[in-house]
Order: structure tokens, then C-alpha cells, then sequence
């Protein structure tokens, strides 16, 4: 069995590109303005309207510039103030428990999805790629964002129809939908208001995570 797995609000209580802008404008490398953008775009994620494009325009653009080594403390530092203190115990104990094979697959970019799936310890993970030229950030996406059908799209770049039609996708968001129905069994952590509207359609299994694991 191959278990599959959404990152925010999923894995951990909160979304990591929020918790990022958040922790960049701690260290006083972006402005509140910044972050408020920031939020309104998260707010058409909740919604299912995100344009993708757009947004990673304004979320690539605090990289833009910065090489690959430079962002590596910067991260660690994140990860380690922001995102331990939000990890889910009972994330930690499914995965454990599922074992077998596990890939993190998150819309967020995938420079902070690989440090946090380094901390939780999951070798494979797909997500949102960071265009890099000659060690440094363009500022640009790169290729099919790992968000609604791109999910679909970029998951089957590394398992096969066979696979993903024997693998179970755990997810919090209406804009998981077509992973959840791709997969053979969609389970649904703590969804969202969206989500759990159309469940009365599609009878997803639900389950709920609230105990943090480093609190």
C-alpha cells in the first residue's frame, strides 16, 4: 500500500506558507503589507478560487535571488520555530502505524516542503517546484503546480495508474478533491467547511487530529 499524504492542516495545525511569511517577517525580511497579500491569497485557497499563477509570483518573489545554500539556515530556523510547534501527534502516530511507503504531497513550494518533511523524517515528497538557475532562485515556478488536478497530474509522474488506484490520499482541503477521488480510498483529516459539504456526497471517511506532539 502507498500512503499519501496533504502537508497544511493535515500533518500540521497550520499552513506552512502562511507560517513562513509569518517567520520572514520576524526576521524583518518582508513588510507587513507582504503578509497581508498573503493572507488574502490564502483566503481564495480556502475558497477554491486561488489563481495559482499569480500567487506564486508574489510568493517566489522573497527568494528571488537568493541561492540554494542561503536559504538552507534560514529554513532550518523556520522549521524549528515554526513548524515544530505545530505538528500533529496523531499525524505522527498514522504514519507510523501505516508505515509501508509514505509521499508528502503539498501545494506549497518545495523548498519548505523538503525541510519539513526532512524534520518529519519522510523521504519522498512532491510539491509546488521553485525554478533554480545556476544555484539560485529565479523567482519563477517550474512546471505543473502540485494543486488540484496538477495533484493528480504530478503524482503519476512517480507511481503508476496501477499504484495510485492502491494507494490511500488523507487530505483537509476542497481543492484535494481530485487526488481524493483518484486514489483508492480518500480519508479526510479535520476538513474544511467546503469539503465536508460534499462529503454527504462522496462519504469520505473522516478523521480528526487536535493533540500537538511537541507542545
Amino acid at each position: 500500500m502507498i500512503y499519501l499524504y496533504d502537508l497544511d492542516k493535515t500533518l500540521i495545525k497550520e499552513d506552512s506558507a502562511k507560517l513562513w511569511m509569518d517567520f520572514l517577517c520576524e526576521q524583518g525580511l518582508v513588510g507587513s503589507e507582504f503578509v497581508k497579500a498573503q493572507e488574502e491569497y490564502e483566503d481564495d485557497y480556502a475558497k477554491g478560487i486561488l489563481d495559482m499563477g499569480e500567487y506564486q509570483r508574489h510568493f517566489l518573489s522573497v527568494v528571488k535571488g537568493k541561492s540554494v545554500d542561503e536559504l538552507k539556515p534560514l529554513l532550518a530556523k523556520f522549521v524549528e520555530l515554526k513548524i515544530r510547534p505545530v505538528v500533529y501527534k496523531g499525524a505522527l502516530d498514522l504514519i507510523r502505524r501505516n508505515g509501508s511507503r509514505a509521499i508528502v504531497i503539498s501545494a506549497t513550494n518545495d523548498f519548505i516542503v523538503g525541510a519539513i518533511c526532512g524534520f518529519l523524517g519522510i523521504e519522498e515528497f512532491v510539491a509546488t517546484n521553485s525554478q533554480i538557475k545556476n544555484g539560485v532562485y529565479s523567482g519563477f515556478m517550474e512546471g505543473v503546480p502540485a494543486f488540484r488536478d496538477g495533484k493528480v497530474e504530478r503524482i503519476k509522474e512517480i507511481l503508476s495508474g496501477g499504484e495510485l488506484k492502491k494507494s490511500v490520499f488523507y487530505s483537509d482541503s476542497i481543492n484535494d478533491l481530485p487526488l481524493l477521488k483518484a486514489a483508492k480510498t480518500g480519508i479526510l483529516v479535520n476538513p474544511d467547511r467546503l469539503l465536508l459539504k460534499l462529503n454527504d456526497e462522496f462519504k469520505f471517511e473522516i478523521i480528526k487530529f487536535d493533540e500537538l506532539a511537541f507542545s
